[in-house]
């Protein structure tokens, strides 16, 4: 049986072997019962007790085997699917669970949790780990006491809230099952979460497995929603919510245009995760945008109007903040062309006269320009740069060379 087992299972993952060995089984007991029992005496308790055994003696061999692959199974979720299956349907019938906590938990250690893995990869292989192991035991507590080491090894990497929220919004590569789980039609709202034995059917109770912890998580408040587990590592969801609105806020200022539709959905996705109080601030800043580019068409429009004299000679559009809402920005110090200097004045004065009591502070370091060069053999059209960078070459407008001790 053995050596049927690794020659067909081992390695072997996508497929289920429980009905084939099954079958095998019965040929097997009914040989048994052809060779050892006689013709007339009645062989059915013996056959029944021969049947028991070798299905037991299969779930344990099975069981044993996956135990030295479960770490490669997990990793290949959801296409083990099957292998999770047949090793939950043999767990039920052996008593080697604590045998799979502990091969499991030193493969995890062993294989994972050092500093030569990527921090996004260890938080590829804990979602994968989420998914097989609450298939493989819906309790969850077998989930709680494996992977309780990649909890506590994530929380000392400084990377890890970046990373789980770059994997949220779809940024990180690879890694798509927590954008998946963020964009479900049934979300689990982490506010109710913690609610959630009020009002249980006390009917529907069942017992926690005795190896569970013995703490304040029973089996219908252990969570097995992947953004909740990962949200409690460090047991405050403000912290994610902060990165969040850092990451948001990168992006909102590097984006050449005012299109904020996948940010306004992934928002609207998030206020169903952590309440709409919290992601306020978040809603505030795509509100910015949308609002700088009405005030932006307001001014081109009001500059059309003017002669050609009176309008300014370089097109600028503004990224108004409101700036108790967005996180602190760098502050930089930035000499600029009087070209752009002149430029900004005239939009700033235009925008005082669209809106009354209030005036504009620049942030010049920031941004983006686009920019035409001409050089002695070629023109180079639409140049993305810095306004560092566009500073230094304007810089060149009115004299072909310079020396750096100038322009320092």
């Amino acid at each position: 049986m053995e050596q049927r087992m690794e020659q067909r299972c081992r390695g072997e993952y996508e497929s289920s072997f429980i009905a084939d060995f099954t079958q095998w089984l019965e040929r097997v007991r009914a040989w048994l019962g052809r060779v050892f029992l006689n013709a007339s005496e009645p062989g059915s308790a013996t056959l029944q007790r021969w049947r028991c055994h070798l299905h037991q003696v299969f779930c344990r061999l099975y069981v044993s085997m996956r135990i030295e692959e479960l770490f490669s199974i997990i990793r290949d979720f959801p296409d083990s699917k099957p292998a999770i299956e047949d090793l939950k349907f043999c767990l039920e019938r052996t008593n080697q669970r604590q045998q799979l906590l502990t091969s499991l938990k030193s493969a995890l250690e062993t294989r994972l949790l050092h500093p030569g893995v990527h921090t996004s990869d260890i938080i590829t292989l804990y979602i994968s780990a989420i998914m097989a192991l609450r298939e493989l035991d819906p309790s969850m507590v077998i989930l709680q006491l494996a992977c309780e080491p990649i909890r506590k090894y994530l929380r000392t990497r400084e990377d890890t809230v970046r990373q789980i929220v770059a994997s949220l919004t779809g940024d990180a590569e690879g890694c798509s099952d927590l954008a998946n789980e963020l964009f479900r039609g049934d979300p689990v709202t982490l506010e109710t979460q913690d609610s959630e034995d009020e009002g249980s059917d006390p009917e529907e109770w069942t017992p926690d497995p005795i190896d569970a912890l013995t703490d304040k998580s029973g089996s219908k408040r252990r969570s097995s929603d992947i953004i909740s587990l990962l949200v409690s590592i460090y047991g405050s969801k403000d912290l994610f919510i902060n990165e969040y609105r850092t990451v948001l806020a990168d992006r909102l200022l590097h984006q050449l245009n005012y299109n904020t539709a996948r940010e306004i959905r992934n928002v609207e996705l998030l206020k169903l995760r952590f309440g709409e109080s919290h992601m306020h601030y978040c809603e505030v800043m795509l509100k910015d945008v949308a609002d700088s580019r009405r005030i932006n068409t307001n001014i081109r429009d009001e500059e059309a109007k003017l002669g050609e004299e009176e309008r300014p000679t370089l097109a600028l559009s503004a990224l108004i903040l409101s700036s108790e809402f967005w996180p602190p920005l760098k502050e930089e110090k930035l000499e600029l062309p009087p070209l752009v200097t002149q430029a900004m004045e005239a939009y700033t004065h235009r925008y005082e006269k669209l809106k009354a009591m209030r005036t504009l502070s620049w942030k010049p370091h920031l941004g983006s320009v686009t920019l035409d060069v001409e050089l002695a053999d070629r023109t180079l059209t639409d140049l993305s740069v810095s306004p560092v960078h566009a500073a230094i070459i304007l810089h060149f407008q009115e004299r072909s060379e310079s020396h750096h001790a100038s322009m320092s």
